[in-house]
């Protein structure tokens, strides 16, 4: 075929250490499979902070979108994967961010008490 092999991009080496198209592979006692990469989970999350950040000045409503509209697109494409660990992971650490940008916009005490 004379195609020219990109040493780069090719590896040789275990199945469990390398990464394709986003995923890498895991073995337990049910045998193997696939999962994010960890380059493609802390990009999702670095994403998701980047949505998250307190000094953003936009709507909750507006935030929930953009928020909804990345997850939707992250989780169908790694759907195939063992997500749940690193999806509990993740709720539980964007739960924190989203309480964090509500008590930035209620600047007052009174507000927060009452809120």
């Amino acid at each position: 075929l004379k195609v020219k092999v990109n040493p780069d991009k090719t590896k040789v080496g275990s199945p469990l250490r390398l990464k394709f198209l986003g995923f890498s592979l895991g073995v337990d006692h049910n045998g193997a499979y696939a999962r994010p990469a960890k380059q493609s989970q802390q990009r999702v999350k670095k994403a998701l902070k980047l949505l998250t950040k307190r000094n953003r000045g936009i709507s909750l409503t507006r935030m929930f979108e953009e928020i909804h509209r990345k997850m939707r697109g992250w989780l169908q494409y790694y759907s195939i994967g063992k997500l749940t660990d690193f999806i509990q992971r993740l709720d539980k650490w964007l739960r924190a961010r989203i309480r964090q940008y509500i008590w930035k916009q209620w600047k007052k005490l009174k507000t927060k008490v009452t809120n």
